[in-house]
């Protein structure tokens, strides 16, 4: 996953300081075919790259799961 911390250095500081929190949206993965081409994790390829990044930048999060807890969303609350 080599563009999801480019996009987030583009925007996430930007959107961190207008906004007291920030939820990035991630998917899980779980409708990815897994008979495709397409890479696939459980929680999703991009959610686990995304969660890697925010622990590398020492960033305050909370992982947000729906009514089938599947977590898909983060809630980023600052850094450092």
């Amino acid at each position: 996953m080599r563009t999801a911390p480019t996009v987030l250095d583009a925007v996430l500081s930007a959107a961190l300081q207008a906004h007291a929190e920030v939820w990035v949206i991630t998917g899980t993965g779980h409708h990815t075919d897994k008979q495709s081409h397409q890479k696939s994790a459980a929680g999703g390829v991009l959610h686990a790259a995304v969660i890697e990044y925010l622990q590398a930048a020492r960033h305050t999060f909370y992982v947000g799961k729906d009514n089938n807890g599947h977590s898909g969303a983060l809630l980023v609350v600052g850094s450092h």
